[in-house]
């Protein structure tokens, strides 16, 4: 099991997605980010939501699992029995979604092509599908009165190897020095958007979990995140290999 140890005050970059490829045979390199930080900003605003709101106190292992499952597979449901109205979770998995896009569109810019909403909606929605095989686990380290420790436990899909066999079957008949037409571009992000939706579609977890231990506060109604940020880049950890 990889445990990834949280620190405070990380800056570590947990995002690396781009698609700096020419139309020639070269590595190509695409890992998009799983998670855009926008979704941090929204999990804030509907936790203070949901304190105000809950009829109940939420636990503090449920807390810190319901939160994992709304920010890894942006379950609505999860952050609903947090206190949330559907509307928030729903205004913000939407607008995380839109941003996510314009993600993936800015690294396929940076190579000269451009994908259509079509194209990208398909690779948003095998993202998804995908991290929705993953199995989120939490158990409680420590407990005080107002503040805990939680360990978050998941396994992952491995999204590079995935990716990188899309590009390499994309891009596999092209001959050395060819021309790199608008129209053979065009035809490699098509066959590169078709295996890595494939890809996505048949991935299975790992069975290696990876791990890490979160700080816990208590609020009104529920236990949160004692630093937000730190929680959301340690999430983003444990969903890579």
């Amino acid at each position: 099991m990889s445990k990834k140890k949280v620190k405070k005050k990380s800056k570590k970059n947990l995002s690396s997605n781009n698609l700096n490829k020419e139309v020639k045979k070269e590595k190509v390199y695409t890992k998009e980010r799983i998670i855009s930080a926008i979704i941090a900003i929204f999990l804030i605003f509907t936790l203070i939501l949901s304190l105000s709101s809950c009829m109940g106190t939420v636990s503090l292992e449920k807390s810190a699992k319901l939160l994992a499952q709304y920010y890894v597979k942006h379950d609505e449901s999860a952050l609903r029995k947090l206190g949330a109205s559907s509307e928030t979770a729903k205004e913000g998995i939407e607008t995380e979604k839109a941003e996510r896009k314009k993600e993936i569109q800015s690294s396929f810019a940076r190579s000269g092509v451009e994908a259509s909403d079509e194209q990208l909606e398909k690779i948003y929605e095998a993202q998804m599908e995908a991290l929705k095989k993953v199995t989120i686990t939490t158990d409680i380290v420590s407990e005080e009165e107002d503040t805990a420790e939680v360990k978050i436990s998941m396994n992952y899909i491995d999204v590079e190897s995935i990716d990188e066999k899309a590009a390499e079957e994309a891009f596999k008949d092209i001959e050395e020095g060819q021309s790199n037409s608008d129209k053979l571009k065009k035809e490699c992000l098509e066959k590169y958007v078709d295996n890595l939706v494939k890809g996505l579609e048949e991935a299975k977890p790992s069975t290696e979990k990876n791990e890490a231990i979160f700080t816990f506060e208590k609020g009104a109604m529920s236990w949160v995140p004692e630093e937000m940020e730190l929680f959301t880049e340690g999430i983003d950890s444990l969903m890579s290999n």
